[in-house]
């Protein structure tokens, strides 16, 4: 089957007050596909397990570079008698 052909059938299969965004939207997702899997016949993709590797690497590296916030709390928000300590650099303030 031709790409045209598989665009054509995936949109008979839609409905006829379909919007542009989906029709785009869709049509878009089965080029990636396509693309992904030239990719790995050529032998460009990366195993499943090797991904989740880099991903879990990228996310664990990300979260050491992320500094704590240093938003002050809105008066509604802040207790006036005691606040918690979630970080060691801020006090811990207790009612008496």
């Amino acid at each position: 089957m031709t790409r045209k052909e598989r665009i054509l059938n995936f949109l008979q299969k839609l409905p006829d007050d379909v919007s542009y965004e989906r029709v785009l939207y869709h049509v878009g997702v089965m080029k990636a596909v396509e693309e992904a899997l030239i990719e790995s016949e050529r032998g460009e993709g990366i195993e499943h397990e090797e991904l989740f590797r880099r991903l879990l690497n990228e996310n664990e590296e990300n979260h050491l570079n992320v500094a704590p916030s240093r938003r002050k709390r809105s008066g509604a928000n802040q207790s006036k008698n005691s606040s918690r300590q979630t970080d060691s650099r801020r006090k811990v303030h207790q009612k008496p």
